[in-house]
């Protein structure tokens, strides 16, 4: 069992099922978003560019999701997002936070392709995702777990929310996956829809 904890969630992955990362700081497994591979090329957010006035501004660098792994030979990329806000500013933030997450999805593919010949650490499992990754199948599924402040909001209008996600993702995303590999979940949806079994992890 692989042990994470992120946004206030802690995440265990069976790695008898599961291909991921073997990297550890501390005693303790890495996100990917923490793992040398990433890290490696994260460094180009600190550059800046002239803008049409001359004046040097930052521009975006690179970002990463959370977690990446194998399960059954299909390439799956998390990201997790603990916003627990009110509806209000959940609807507010939703364009933000959907284009954070395309951004992370792209800039992490980027950095596997191109970092698999580079980084020693892990190597296998990063010449395993660009074999699939360049497979005739789509093998990529991206999983959003996005919790919504459920004290302020009954079941029905986090499903609404849920939903305006996923019309946002599938828009951004559409250049990579199909709409149906696209997961929006939280931890109600994951264990009462049974995601825990088939995705061979737990939340607590």
């Amino acid at each position: 069992m692989k042990e994470y904890t992120e946004g206030g969630l802690k995440f265990q992955f069976d790695d008898k099922k599961w291909l991921l990362p073997d990297y550890q700081e501390k005693g303790e497994y890495v996100m990917f978003d923490k793992h040398p591979l990433y890290k490696a090329i994260e460094k180009i957010g600190n550059c800046k560019e002239k803008d049409k006035k001359g004046n040097l501004v930052s521009i975006r660098g690179a970002k990463a999701v959370d977690f990446v792994g194998i399960l059954n030979d299909n390439i799956y990329l998390i990201e997790i997002k603990n916003n627990r806000q009110t509806e209000d500013i959940e609807q507010k933030k939703i364009e933000c936070v959907t284009t954070d997450i395309a951004n992370k999805v792209k800039d992490s593919l980027i950095s596997i392709i191109g970092g698999k010949y580079n980084c020693k650490i892990d190597n296998k499992l990063w010449q395993n995702i660009v074999n699939l990754f360049y497979e005739k199948d789509n093998r990529i599924q991206i999983i959003c777990w996005i919790e919504i402040n459920t004290q302020d909001i009954d079941n029905k209008r986090i499903n609404i929310l849920h939903s305006l996600y996923a019309r946002k993702l599938k828009t951004k995303l559409k250049w990579l996956i199909d709409s149906n590999k696209l997961l929006i979940v939280n931890k109600n949806i994951f264990y009462k829809e049974g995601f825990n079994k088939t995705l061979s992890f737990e939340v607590i």
